[in-house]
């Protein structure tokens, strides 16, 4: 499996899981909330921003109502296109705020939803796209994302094995050699039964490529979980606030939950690390926890070891209990006190 490289961070195995903090349409179409949101991923430490640049008719039927989609029931207009252009991120604030995200030190990402927005995102020369679980076969979208040679991040909620192989060939055959798939289940917010995330290192294994999971679920756990398993990218929407109105806010992470989950992240990393040889950390304390043949009288020089003159006791510093057969019935060649940890050179 070959490293993807995005910047100056390297994803896939023995590297750090890659953070991506979803701030989507959780900007409500306001420059400040995007700031502020830009604030919270950079002080929870994530790697990333992504944000999500589409026009709405590039996305939806212009004649779909309003209430076609049942997760998100707030809004008065008639149409959906009508309601994602409340959320569309103005073009014009783009340079701003991914000059913004980098001097917090993130990489700022962007999910394109049309050749349009390829051409646009180019221009603000973005490291890397990501492909909506929706447009695993939009393959006039992949086409043109694998011509531009940037790695891309291919979300597969909805799609079956067949789907992401076909993807994959594509995206290969048009140019693209850096590549990462992220599990997904598109409901919103996702249930734990409904996840089976034991798919993420499967996907790894068949299409040897870095997996990761874009985690529309509740709270931080699962999350933790497929870190745990192998995922290389980790992706939660994030939100001020998930009273706030809009399609993605409730099932977002608030910062004090995303500060958690890369904490959390990064502790169970030192836990799973990789290495060559296994590590014991804990060896220093043998001789003090485990146990000795121990004397449990006084013995003479010349007596015989009996199993009623010896017990097993710590220290762990002299002849070890797995040794008892080599000692019983040899003679000891001094006097040996009671509770004496017996030595090889006593015999």
């Amino acid at each position: 499996m070959e490293i993807v490289k995005i910047e100056n961070k390297q994803i896939g195995i023995n590297q750090p899981c890659f953070v991506i903090a979803e701030i989507g349409t959780n900007h409500n179409c306001s420059l400040d909330t995007a700031k502020e949101l830009i604030d919270v991923a950079a002080d929870s430490g994530v790697d990333a921003v992504k944000f999500q640049t589409y026009r709405p008719t590039d996305i939806v039927h212009p004649e779909i109502p309003a209430n076609a989609y049942g997760h998100f029931r707030e809004s008065n207009e008639k149409y959906w296109y009508e309601v994602l252009e409340n959320y569309v991120l103005p073009e014009e604030w783009y340079p701003e705020l991914w000059d913004y995200a980098n001097k917090k030190g993130l990489i700022a990402i962007s999910t394109a939803s049309s050749p349009y927005c390829v051409d646009f995102l180019l221009e603000l020369n973005i490291p890397a796209f990501k492909v909506a679980s929706m447009d695993i076969n939009y393959f006039p979208l992949l086409e043109k994302l694998a011509q531009t040679k940037k790695p891309i991040i291919l979300s597969t909620g909805m799609s079956h094995i067949s789907e992401i192989d076909e993807a994959i060939r594509f995206l290969r055959k048009k140019g693209c050699s850096q590549l990462i798939v992220t599990y997904c289940v598109s409901n919103y917010p996702a249930k734990p039964e409904q996840l089976n995330i034991k798919q993420i290192p499967i996907l790894e294994q068949i299409f040897d490529l870095p997996a990761g999971f874009s985690d529309h679920s509740l709270g931080i756990n699962t999350s933790i979980a497929a870190v745990v398993l192998g995922a290389k990218v980790i992706e939660k929407h994030i939100t001020l606030n998930r009273n706030m109105k809009g399609p993605d806010h409730s099932f977002s992470l608030e910062p004090n939950e995303l500060k958690k989950l890369v904490s959390g992240i990064r502790e169970v990393e030192l836990a799973i690390k990789q290495k060559n040889d296994i590590e014991f950390y804990d060896l220093g304390k043998r001789a003090e926890f485990r146990r000795s043949i121990v004397t449990k009288v006084k013995i003479k020089k010349g007596e015989v070891i009996t199993n009623d003159k010896i017990q097993f006791t710590r220290p762990g510093n002299g002849i070890e209990p797995i040794e008892l057969n080599k000692i019983l019935g040899r003679k000891v060649n001094k006097d040996i006190p009671q509770n004496t940890v017996l030595r090889w050179e006593y015999f």
